[in-house]
């Protein structure tokens, strides 16, 4: 079994276990509130900013890029479990053979990524995006990462305190 699979397992039984008094906190459902808002306007601003569409040329005529197999090894159950109270489904299958397990026709099948899913610009994207524009898409990452490390400090504390025993995550 990989990595991401146990760590799916962990986020299915935390949530299994722990998620209706993790969604009843009002302190995580501002958090997914506030970090969902972010997530939403980092997609804005590669759109505005013309970085989904080079992503989705690279994707169709390279099959290399950033979305390899194995980035999926990167993610935690606590990141999968944020995913799934912001109502993602998490695939056990990968769509695309030769690309990460979340990656389908469309981009990532996540809503919350990993960091480096988040910041990584290939060359000739750098190379392309300079000046304001990457400011402002640097500025909304940003802030979708940082909305997100603060939901899974919470989450992580939550199930720590929350847990009888250390079976769980």
């Amino acid at each position: 079994m990989h990595q991401v699979e146990n760590q799916i397992v962990q986020a299915m039984k935390t949530l299994s276990a722990f998620g209706s008094m993790l969604r009843e906190d009002r302190d995580i459902g501002l958090l997914l509130s506030e970090y969902a808002n972010a997530i939403q306007r980092t997609k804005l601003a590669m759109e505005q900013e013309g970085i989904a569409r080079a992503c989705a040329i690279c994707d169709e005529t390279s099959r290399g890029g950033c979305c390899y197999p194995g980035v999926e090894e990167w993610y935690d159950w606590s990141l999968l479990a944020i995913n799934i109270l912001l109502g993602s489904d998490i695939p056990v299958t990968r769509e695309i053979p030769g690309a990460c397990l979340f990656v389908g026709p469309r981009g990532c099948r996540l809503l919350a990524r990993h960091a480096f899913c988040v910041n990584y610009f290939c060359p000739d994207l750098i190379s392309r995006l300079r000046g304001e524009p990457q400011n402002r898409f640097n500025a909304a990452a940003g802030q979708e990462l940082l909305c997100g490390f603060r939901l899974e400090r919470v989450v992580r504390s939550r199930v720590s305190i929350l847990r009888p025993s250390r079976t769980l995550p």
